[in-house]
């Protein structure tokens, strides 16, 4: 991670910068803002963001742009598609795939053709709903991103989302994408101390709505 060395290089390599706050007499505050907000990113990550900064910006940064450029930087190593790029997944996301069966299902598949008995087809199709390895073939739903794949899902799936008014289904799931990807990329961005307030919100918030469940059983009894 990145330590208070690496932040005051990246802070002095901008410190020419019109609106820059430092002087002889505050760079240690300067330094310590930046700290509390960048400490936690990859020493390499804030030394790129700061020059992909520098090679666009006009006025000295606040420690939040350059987090947002890091967000971006790390986007776009995980390779996350664009929007056009997400669209056009979808398209061309019905494909024929080859079966897959792991040791097991590949037993009771060969069980199964064999002796055809509910039993056989019941144990199969157990296994194969189950198992991470096996896989039916056939014609299916295949995205080479989980942002598109997720998008597909909240949409209801590719044949909801197709219709007759190919301008329209373009404009909703471009729109619905930039949500699933905006709040990715939130959750990226969040720093440690904002991400254990959320998680411990969210469990008073889960642990809340069960009581209330349980409230709302007494009464209906």
């Amino acid at each position: 991670m990145a330590n208070r060395a690496d932040l005051t290089r990246a802070i002095l390599s901008m410190q020419y910068l019109p609106n820059s706050p430092i002087t002889d007499r505050n760079v240690e505050k300067v330094i310590d803002t930046f700290e509390m907000i960048l400490s936690d990113l990859p020493a390499e990550t804030v030394e790129a963001a700061t020059r992909q900064y520098l090679s666009t910006g006009i006025f000295f940064p606040t420690p939040g742009h350059i987090r947002e450029i890091a967000m971006d930087l790390q986007m776009l190593a995980i390779g996350v598609p664009t929007p056009t790029e997400a669209w056009g997944m979808v398209m061309t996301g019905l494909k024929a795939v080859e079966s897959v069966f792991c040791t097991d299902g590949a037993s009771l598949r060969d069980t199964y053709i064999s002796n055809q008995t509910p039993e056989n087809l019941s144990q199969y199709s157990r296994h194969v709903d189950s198992c991470h390895i096996c896989l039916l073939g056939g014609f299916q739903e295949v995205y080479a991103h989980p942002a598109v794949t997720e998008t597909v899902r909240l949409l209801g799936g590719r044949d909801i989302i197709l219709t007759d008014n190919a301008t329209s289904d373009r404009a909703r799931f471009v729109d619905a994408y930039r949500e699933v990807v905006a709040r990715e990329r939130m959750k990226t961005a969040m720093l440690p101390e904002v991400k254990q307030y959320v998680d411990t919100t969210k469990t008073k918030a889960l642990s809340m709505r069960d009581a209330v469940k349980q409230l709302v059983k007494g009464f209906a009894k």
